[in-house]
């Protein structure tokens, strides 16, 4: 019998790893298999399994002998092997890695990955497989306005006293058109103030800035055959609302000119005035 063994004791070996190497492979199966029953997860038995062996074995024996006395062979068994699936049958959801030794009795088994969720499109590398990763991105808009650079004061070559003033309808109310109150202030005074202009510039030019520039509503006709501007209506006030002799009239130093206001030229520190006259000019 002892003679027997020494012949194949090799083969022997060689057989008793392969029995062991197959045994921890079942068992690391049927443990990978309830541990991801265990956890929840589904897990596929594939019909046919095959093992790839990665590194091959490799058997090394020493031998000592003088005269009576025989050592024992020292052999040395390296195997790693992995369980591999088809691509068609291979577990979604579970990953299962078996490494197998002479000296290891049990399998690591690796942990199932989890599917991670993104609610956009991910911009880093994979997180742990126990961890789920949501990112949310947020645009903001920024709206830069710059503001617009003020209009430059003009500077006038000279300057004048203006006043448009209608307090001649406080007396004439009862003959001032129906709705028009409104467009007559308590004090009668639709402006007043001191204002510049360039010399060359007629009453008219004058008038028609200030209107521009305070808002006021005006309306004035052009006369070809005389070369002027007459001012029908200021501030919605027009030519006889306030009777038949009612209307607008200019005065340049208290004095009324007998020609329109477009062909006045006007000169430094001039006094000038519309007034609204219910009486064809003799109440002013």
């Amino acid at each position: 019998m002892k003679a027997f063994f020494d012949k194949y004791k090799y083969i022997l070996g060689l057989g008793l790893a392969l029995v062991a190497v197959v045994i921890i492979a079942v068992v690391s199966a049927a443990m990978g298999k309830d541990a991801a029953e265990n956890s929840g997860i589904s897990y596929v038995t594939p019909e046919t399994s095959s093992f790839t062996t990665v590194e091959n074995l490799v058997a090394t024996t020493a031998f000592q002998t003088d005269g009576n006395s025989q050592t024992t062979p020292a052999t040395t068994v390296t195997d790693t092997s992995s369980q591999t699936l088809p691509e068609s049958e291979k577990p979604k959801t579970t990953a299962i890695t078996s490494v197998a030794s002479t000296s290891s009795t049990a399998a690591d088994i690796s942990k199932p990955t989890e599917k991670h969720v993104f609610t956009s499109a991910p911009t880093s590398s994979a997180s742990p497989a126990s961890s789920k990763v949501t990112t949310v991105s947020t645009a903001s808009s920024v709206i830069s306005t710059t503001p617009k650079p003020d209009k430059p004061i003009k500077k006038y070559d000279n300057t004048c006293t203006f006043v448009i003033e209608c307090k001649t309808i406080l007396n004439n109310k009862d003959k001032l058109k129906k709705g028009l109150e409104k467009y007559v202030p308590d004090d009668a005074v639709i402006f007043s103030g001191t204002v510049g202009f360039d010399s060359g510039e007629s009453v008219y030019d004058i008038l028609r800035r200030i209107c521009d520039e305070n808002s006021i509503q005006m309306e004035a006709s052009y006369t070809p055959a005389f070369s002027s501007y007459y001012v029908e209506g200021i501030n919605n006030l027009y030519e006889f609302d306030c009777g038949q002799g009612s209307g607008w009239m200019y005065s340049v130093n208290g004095v009324f000119p007998n020609y329109g206001c477009s062909s006045y030229k006007p000169v430094n520190n001039d006094k000038i005035a519309f007034r609204y006259t219910c009486e064809l000019g003799y109440d002013l």
